[in-house]
């Protein structure tokens, strides 16, 4: 049976015609809209993938692996039984390129077209469970992702994900969104938009309303409200309010300062009379290292003496934003190397223009600091630049690249290409196997470790969102109003001042 498959399947590759794979034994689900040529199209796009991310992914992996994930998610998202055998069948024909692309076509057409497989869905499906073969940091990103991170545009909130009827609930609020400056914080509750009951109002399509964003089906949630404002009742505990939201563009900060302005903006200054600064990084974004050079600049200006940079938190972001906000702080010296397996080994490397370099400073990180945040960090003590305080980072730094294109969607596969090192040389990726004695992840200097506990960092992160969330306009006291409540920052805070001396 597999020969005569194989036969056709090589004809069809000769005359591009639309001869028909074998199938394997057992019963098929309804083939729905299903093609033959279809399938075919779909094994040739899963595979061309695969072979991508094995020429590029940091370390080796074999196909027959990365192939079995993605049919295994196929099988799951068609509720149809995995077949015992997928594994090892893929193993034996992963040598021969046609008789791969007749086995994955034939489990293609197996599995049917069940509506969460129809159109490129399967492909889509099948790339987001091929990450399971791979690291925590490689999978899917969508267009609304990508722009999440590019746009600002809209009210700047999130709604979590509901079950049945009930308000909705805010998530998230970005710092300088029209949803910050009207007051809105994470855990809010929305009982109604317009004067309409959010009950049954599902999260995606009404922020999508909100955000002044037709829906995917070209249809409007409520219709009726050309002005683009919007009045919402929220609750917050026992207090009810109702707030007034437009959607604008906005400028979405990830560089903080310690206290926020009358104008929302910021004061940079957490001494003001001693001159010591505070910077808080809360990601890394393309527009970080110019929010960060104007805040150096207005500092610097204003007569530093000192500067606390808190990296507590920081995810991390893109690679090149993160070498430029790190170069900002550096003369010449190396800033990281990035090595990988299909480039040469790029080193990245720091110059003495337009720098800031006549202050003392301290960095404060926990191990909820990653990726290029790290970086930051590494470089500043491998380079003598900074003092670091508090805990040991959390050891991510590989780098993604998003330039895998799924086929007939707006998705693209984000793939671990490489890794940064110190410009010491010495590792900062913390892998499975890594031990606590290895070089990983950022350790505070010397003497300079002050450890909380997990409750109470997240309690300090907390605290610290709902003081970057607080109007300028509004005088309610937060308790990092006292930066003594916060007992890493004050102990940063007196090395700091040691340092000014």
């Amino acid at each position: 049976m597999r020969g005569v498959g194989t036969l056709l399947l090589l004809l069809l590759l000769a005359a591009s015609a639309s001869a028909v794979p074998a199938r394997l034994s057992g019963s098929p689900t309804d083939a729905g809209h299903l093609t033959d040529s279809g399938a075919v199209a779909y094994a040739r796009d899963l595979i061309s993938i695969s072979e991508q991310i094995i020429q590029r992914y940091v370390r080796p992996v074999a196909e027959a692996d990365l192939l079995t994930a993605a049919l295994m998610g196929l099988y799951e998202a068609a509720n149809v039984p995995v077949p015992f055998d997928l594994a090892s069948e893929l193993r034996k024909s992963s040598a021969a390129r046609h008789e791969l692309l007749h086995v994955v076509t034939a489990h293609r057409l197996r599995v049917g077209d069940p509506p969460a497989l129809q159109n490129a869905n399967a492909l889509f499906v099948s790339c987001r469970a091929m990450a399971r073969a791979l690291d925590p940091y490689c999978g899917i990103v969508t267009g609304n992702d990508r722009r999440a991170g590019e746009d600002h545009l809209g009210v700047g909130l999130e709604f979590a994900d509901k079950a049945g009827r009930g308000p909705l609930v805010l998530r998230a609020v970005l710092p300088g969104s029209p949803a910050q400056r009207v007051g809105l914080r994470p855990g809010d509750s929305v009982s109604q938009i317009n004067g309409k009951s959010t009950d049954d109002m599902a999260p995606e399509p009404t922020l999508l309303w909100l955000n002044g964003i037709r829906s995917d089906t070209g249809t409007v949630l409520i219709v009726g409200e050309a002005s683009g404002k919007f009045t919402l009742v929220v609750r917050r505990g026992e207090r009810v309010r109702t707030v007034t939201l437009s959607p604008q563009e906005y400028v979405a900060e990830s560089v903080l300062g310690y206290r926020r302005q009358p104008d929302n903006g910021w004061d940079y200054f957490l001494d003001r009379q001693r001159k010591i600064g505070f910077l808080r990084i809360t990601t890394l974004g393309r527009a970080t290292p110019e929010e960060l050079e104007k805040a150096l600049t207005e500092m610097r200006n204003a007569g530093a003496r000192g500067l606390l940079l808190d990296l507590r938190w920081c995810p991390g972001g893109y690679l090149d934003p993160s070498v430029a906000a790190a170069e900002l702080f550096l003369g010449d010296g190396i800033v990281a190397t990035l090595k990988s397996r299909s480039e040469p080994e790029r080193v990245y490397k720091s110059t003495t223009e337009q720098k800031f370099l006549d202050f003392p400073l301290v960095v404060l990180v926990n191990g909820e600091t990653m990726g290029g945040a790290e970086l930051i960090a590494a470089s500043l003590q491998d380079n003598g630049r900074g003092v670091i305080v508090g805990q040991r980072t959390f050891g991510k730094a590989s780098v993604q690249r998003t330039d895998i294109v799924l086929r007939n969607t707006s998705a693209l596969f984000k793939l671990t290409t490489g890794t940064f090192v110190r410009p010491s040389g010495k590792g900062l990726h913390r892998f499975p196997d890594s031990k606590p004695a290895d070089d990983w992840g950022v350790r505070p200097n010397a003497r300079m470790e002050f450890r909380v506990s997990p409750e109470l960092s997240r309690q300090l992160k907390d605290g610290w969102t709902l003081h970057a969330l607080r109007p300028g306009t509004e005088r309610d006291v937060l308790p990092f109003d006292d930066p003594t409540n916060d007992p890493q920052l004050a102990a940063a805070l007196r090395i700091l001042s040691q340092q000014m001396q």
